[in-house]
């Protein structure tokens, strides 16, 4: 995956430990592992069960089934960076949803141009009041609360976010509904 050093250019040879494979710049020994970008997502459920779930507006994927978030900026937290994605991507402020709750982790790959970057995608969960109008802007073609019994894994661009979302319904399932108000 790196073929050159980005400091000075010298090639770079790919190293081994029992633990992990990293590249070595062969005139600087500057090291470099592949570590995953980071990113959040959030699944949003109403009162009703229903979950919102945007069409991307661009590749890669574009036109399917995918999940308010993104990359986390440089100095920002998981929580802050989702928190930004939410109102980047679909319009709302945090007091139009729930505290977020930590659900899970996964990791997948991430086309762009002609890279493939591996992610490491941190899913929050929150309620949401069917009320609220949810807004499609920057990279969501459009956005909406549906009855996710009516969609595929496949349907999703990346389909483990399908079994995310099963579980944020069990999540919220289990407990008592949160009034957003209350919850302030």
């Amino acid at each position: 995956k790196m073929s050159y050093c980005y400091l000075c250019g010298h090639p770079t040879a790919r190293k081994s430990s029992p633990d992990h494979n990293f590249w070595q710049c062969t005139a600087s020994g500057q090291t470099y592992f592949n570590n995953p970008k980071p990113a959040a997502e959030i699944i949003l459920i109403d009162e009703t069960g229903r979950v919102a779930v945007a069409k991307r507006a661009r590749d890669p994927y574009k036109g399917m089934l995918d999940l308010p978030g993104g990359f986390i900026d440089a100095g920002e937290t998981l929580e802050e960076g989702i928190v930004r994605e939410i109102h980047e991507e679909i319009g709302l402020t945090s007091d139009q949803y729930s505290h977020l709750v930590y659900l899970a982790s996964a990791t997948a790959d991430y086309p762009w141009g002609q890279e493939l970057t591996d992610v490491v995608t941190a899913a929050f969960t929150a309620q949401i009041d069917s009320s609220v109008a949810l807004v499609a802007s920057d990279d969501v073609a459009s956005i909406e609360l549906v009855d996710i019994s009516q969609f595929k894994r496949e349907d999703f661009a990346w389909p483990t976010q399908y079994d995310r979302v099963e579980q944020a319904i069990a999540h919220w399932q289990a407990k008592a509904p949160v009034s957003i108000s209350d919850n302030r």
